[in-house]
């Protein structure tokens, strides 16, 4: 009797570990966001499949790029940010798109708290073009330069909001009005998702990106997000233009996979997928990979540098921010000195 009284209560507690805390996927995603990262490493892959048009059609270039091709590195209290791509130009259709010269996107851009940094070999070829053209910027161009700093950006570009400084920022007129659930309701989380019809299911527990980790499968619900008050409010749209969003959406499919990691409650990776309804199907897919940084100090601003002022390449020189050259004309490259 003692042995099986000991197997059943091993029994309910296993069975507790994995209840509705854990199996519930709105209360892994609230784990998620109260854990959040201090500083993390995420890196994005890429794929697209179109069918080919046939026809006089330009052929739009398949495009596969391995999430180690883009790398970033972010440390969510300081803003400091450093970016690394390295993706061959078979992968994203380069040569395709912008002709054979262009065979890869090599680059790191940093952003070290108060200045924005960048290397690559494009910036040569984009910036000392050669064959009789005139160069916008003199100087090594073949090492690290300086595009500004946070004072000289700061009335065109925020480099300490990343996030701020896409385009969907202007797509999205409330994102930033937005209400979001404070973290540790679950429930609240739930309603928050599913006003924008997004369906959520606890998958089971796999290994992902290297961790024992939670899945959670998402879908999305078309006619409850053209339904959506959150979502008219997010975009401005109309009555019409939600209506329309419906009869687009319908054509497509959309899915994503979450993955939490099983001892800290941290998101480790992250899938997208678009496909289209109608055969030939298009499909578009992101995945996203959150780990801790591999390098250990990735903000440490370069010792020498050329000067490139970014907001003068431009045309923005003569509207603030600092600029000295009234014309929007790029200003002459200097090294800067060794840094003590």
């Amino acid at each position: 009797m003692g042995r099986l009284r000991n197997v059943l209560i091993a029994a309910v507690l296993g069975l507790a570990a994995c209840g509705p805390g854990q199996t519930d996927p709105y209360s892994l995603l609230d784990r998620a966001w109260t854990a959040g990262w201090d500083r993390v490493q995420l890196q994005l892959g890429v794929t697209l499949e179109v069918p080919s048009q046939g026809g006089d059609f330009m052929p739009v270039p398949n495009i596969k790029v391995d999430p180690n091709a883009m790398t970033a590195i972010v440390d969510t209290h300081t803003g400091q940010w450093r970016v690394t791509l390295a993706i061959p130009g078979d992968a994203a259709g380069l040569p395709a798109l912008f002709g054979v010269g262009v065979q890869a996107i090599d680059a790191e851009i940093l952003f070290d708290g108060t200045n924005l940094f960048a290397k690559s070999p494009l910036l040569p070829m984009m910036l000392q073009p050669g064959l009789g053209a005139p160069a916008l910027i003199d100087g090594d161009l073949t090492g690290w330069v300086r595009l500004g700093s946070t004072a000289d950006l700061g009335p065109f570009l925020d480099p300490s909001n990343p996030a701020a400084m896409l385009p969907i920022g202007a797509a999205l007129p409330g994102l930033a009005a937005l209400p979001l659930p404070s973290p540790g309701s679950p429930t609240t989380l739930r309603q928050f998702f599913e006003d924008f019809g997004v369906v959520a299911e606890f998958k089971g527990t796999e290994a992902r990106n290297g961790r024992d980790a939670h899945h959670v499968a998402a879908g999305l619900d078309i006619a409850k997000l053209a339904r959506s008050d959150r979502l008219a409010a997010l975009t401005g749209w109309g009555r019409d233009q939600m209506q329309g969003l419906t009869e687009t959406a319908r054509q497509l499919a959309i899915s994503s996979d979450w993955w939490f990691d099983k001892e800290n409650g941290r998101l480790v990776s992250l899938e997208m997928n678009v496909r289209t309804v109608q055969a030939p199907a298009t499909h578009f897919g992101a995945t996203l990979l959150l780990s801790e940084p591999a390098i250990a100090e990735p903000f440490v601003a370069p010792a020498t540098y050329t000067e490139v002022p970014l907001k003068d390449l431009l045309g923005l020189g003569a509207t603030g921010g600092g600029g000295s050259s009234g014309s929007g004309g790029a200003g002459m490259a200097t090294p800067a000195p060794m840094a003590p």
